[in-house]
């Protein structure tokens, strides 16, 4: 399979056969440990070509108490995985239109690999893995490319005195520092230093701009 429309199916497409190849003579291997096999199960372990994604749900929920449990790690639900992962199979090899989704793809990709790695398969966890870092490249967007602006000199920019007109105090220098600053403190202590935020008839003139704010000004 190698559809350039489907890079996430192919994707994990090439992890499941990796994790086929991989899985199948471990379960063989473990499953000499079992008791109670069922004819089908024993039919397909005597027969590994006849032992499928599909079918280790099913010997890892009915021997996990006497195989598996103690071949994995007590914190990971592999018997979940293995399920999940089956169903990717199916997602992944009966595909209608369209491309599984990034997300559905890397995710499957990540728990393929993991259990590569609790089943002591280091070569193949690490392809899963070059498959995975493969699609995360291709997925990843590319730089922003961003218009280049004209620059200006700064000989062509208008001063700001021209565009904008101070207030005739600040041209002529004559401006109170005291209405741009003052010590809330002091001024709620009635200590304030100047006028016009000692006394309210002049600095509501100065700062208010309106009845209301100008009530709003007065002390209480």
């Amino acid at each position: 399979m190698n559809t350039p429309e489907f890079p996430h199916q192919d994707a994990l497409y090439e992890a499941l056969k990796i994790y086929l190849q991989a899985m199948r003579p471990f379960v063989i291997r473990n499953m000499q440990k079992a008791r109670n096999i069922a004819p089908e199960d024993k039919y397909r372990l005597d027969n590994p070509g006849k032992l499928d994604i599909g079918h280790f749900p099913r010997l890892f929920r009915n021997h996990w108490n006497d195989v598996f449990a103690q071949c994995f790690d007590e914190d990971r639900d592999i018997r979940s995985a293995v399920g999940i992962i089956t169903e990717a199979r199916n997602n992944t090899f009966h595909t209608e239109t369209e491309d599984l989704t990034s997300g559905y793809a890397l995710a499957r990709l990540h728990e393929i690999a993991d259990i590569l790695g609790q089943i002591n398969v280091p070569e193949q966890k690490q392809e899963v893995g070059a498959i995975r870092d493969k699609l995360l490249t291709n997925a990843s967007p590319s730089p922003e490319v961003k218009p280049t602006l004209p620059r200006r000199k700064t000989s062509d920019l208008t001063p700001w005195r021209d565009v904008i007109r101070p207030n005739t105090d600040v041209i002529e220098g004559t401006f109170r520092k005291s209405e741009f600053a003052a010590d809330l403190q002091e001024v709620f202590e009635g200590r304030a230093k100047t006028s016009e935020y000692g006394e309210t008839d002049i600095f509501n003139p100065s700062v208010c701009h309106s009845a209301a704010t100008s009530l709003s000004a007065e002390p209480r």
